[in-house]
Formats: C-alpha cells, structure tokens, sequence
C-alpha cells in the first residue's frame, strides 16, 4: 500500500509539472502578455472589459472581448479623441509581443488587423494623413505607454493570472489596475492623449 501511494504522489509529481510546462510555453506566454495588454490599456482608456483569455480558438491563441465595441452601437463616431484611443488599445497587444521580442514591430496579428483597418482608415483619411504615417504615429506612442513602468507591471500581473487561469473577467482586469494605481482616463484626459497620438491634428470631441 505504501508502495502505490509513493507511485501515485510520483505520478502526480510528474502530472503537475507537465502541466506547468504546457501553461508555460512560450506561446502561451506572448499570449497571455498580448491579451494583457490589450486589456489593460483599453479598462486605462475607459473600455470595459467583459473578459479576457488565452484559449485557442480558429486563428487566434487567445482573445479580448471589450463591452463596448465599434459595432456596438454605443461607440462614438470617427474622427473623436475616443476612436484614437480606440486604436492605440488594439495596437497594445502587438506593442508588448515587440517589447518582450516575440515579434516584429511591424507583424500584426489578423485579428488585431481586423480590428485596426476599419477604425484606422477613415481615421487617417480624418487626419489628413497617409495611412502607414498615421499607423507608425500611433504605435509609436503606444509603445511608449505599453512600456512605461506602471503599465508594464499591470500587463505582467494580469499575464501572470491568464497563465494560471486560463480566463478572467473584467472586474479581474480592473482589480489589477487598481492594485497599481492606473485610474481610468477622463474625456479630458482621453482627449489630451489622442491629439498626443494624432500629432497636434484638429480633432476634438463631439
């Protein structure tokens, strides 16, 4: 009898540590930092965040779902400061993967292309600006807030959770932003940073 409990508490040794090892891949890894980041910098920018995970799916490792999307019918139109805010959130993801070097500045995933064409090209247009100018202006200053340390520490906690849990809820992503000081941006703030992220254009809120 002895001898079976040795072999099983062996056995759930190895069982544990092989499960270890599958959450701590590196694609789980760029995953869970990728949809961190899109997380934490849209719950910053006032999105709400209905959940987030590193499931794989079709195409895609792991996902972001916000509350309040383009297609929802509640998001302001093009052109406000909002729609920018919009944009730097998407590109969030992409930005950590660049920061943490698990991939090119300029690979984006197709479902974050998805997300950024339709929002990022009339923007452009608004702006008076040529697309690829107006796409680097923006991943630029995202990348500087992405990897500003307060960010950063709100990105590698929330990853840290994704990667024991597998799924967390909005109120999980808040939590985290409270826990580090992040408060959600006022329309004033919201503002201040897209003209920051627009280059000084003439967009204002409506």
């Amino acid at each position: 009898m002895a001898k079976i409990l040795k072999n099983d508490r062996v056995v759930n040794a190895f069982t544990a540590q092989a499960e270890l090892r599958r959450r701590r891949t590196s694609e789980r890894v760029a995953a869970a930092f990728h949809e961190s980041a899109h997380a934490i910098v849209a719950e910053a920018f006032g999105f709400p965040v209905a959940y987030v995970n590193i499931v794989p799916g079709d195409g895609f490792v792991g996902h972001c779902q916000l509350a309040i999307t383009p297609d929802g019918g509640a998001f302001p139109i093009f052109g406000t400061p909002r729609a920018l805010c919009y944009l730097a959130q998407t590109l969030a993801g992409a930005a950590a993967e660049y920061i943490r070097g698990t991939l090119p500045l300029d690979s984006l995933p197709a479902s974050d292309v998805d997300c950024l064409i339709p929002v990022l090209l009339p923007m452009a247009a608004n702006a008076g600006k040529p697309p690829r100018e107006f796409y680097e202006r923006i991943m630029s200053m995202t990348l500087e807030l992405v990897s500003s340390p307060r960010m950063w520490s709100a990105i590698a906690t929330l990853a840290e959770l994704l990667l024991d849990r597998d799924s967390v809820d909005g109120e999980a992503v808040r939590q985290v932003l409270r826990e580090e000081g992040i408060a959600v941006c006022t329309e004033n703030e919201q503002i201040a940073l897209a003209m920051m992220l627009a280059g000084k254009t003439s967009l204002r809120a409506r």
